[in-house]
């Protein structure tokens, strides 16, 4: 399903459509079904705005088993609590830091099970993960943070996830403020 068939507003859909030129631009290099993570391939002494960046590559293998969909749903438990001390610890830099690292951690490990997995997983993981590249806890309201949350939640109540779903994710982190782009530009 093609994303700019779907419902969103104008900015939505601008956002959606970045994302995804740059995930396609990728898989069409390496094939269709392949997901990645977002890095960046900068010399030394080039700037920010001479970053190129790509994604690294996986096969899709949704080979879950029930053991698997345990563990997975596990992770997204803690992502959860780790964002909500993060929530909770509003003021406090020290707290809110150590949940977001903490967070950042538990993405680390829904990465690695990305092969477990269908290649909008391995998208929301890598989108998640982008919004953490060159940030700092403090950089996030907690507005941004509940968005977060929203999606990890919407994400743990679903298996597997969509294309649908996907757009939605995105939809939810560009109206809480998240911009999904920011390590690219």
């Amino acid at each position: 399903m093609p994303y700019e068939t779907t419902q969103e507003t104008g900015a939505q859909a601008e956002v959606i459509s970045q994302y995804h030129a740059v995930f396609r631009s990728d898989t069409e290099r390496s094939g269709e079904q392949h997901a990645g993570r977002l890095i960046s391939s900068t010399k030394t002494g080039e700037s920010d705005a001479d970053q190129d960046w790509h994604l690294e590559t996986v096969p899709n293998g949704p080979h879950r088993s029930s053991d698997s969909v345990k563990a997975t749903r596990l992770l997204f438990d803690r992502c959860m609590q780790a964002l909500d001390r993060a929530i909770q610890g509003d003021g406090d830099l020290i707290e809110q830091g150590n949940a977001f690292f903490n967070f950042s951690d538990i993405l680390q490990e829904l990465w690695e099970r990305r092969n477990e997995q269908e290649s909008q997983f391995a998208q929301l993981v890598n989108i998640l993960q982008t919004l953490l590249l060159e940030s700092v806890p403090e950089d996030f309201s907690k507005t941004q943070i509940q968005s977060i949350r929203q999606v990890i939640e919407k994400a743990s109540d679903r298996r597997p996830i969509s294309d649908e779903d996907l757009a939605t994710y995105i939809k939810i982190l560009d109206k809480g403020g998240c911009d999904v782009f920011r390590a690219l530009r």
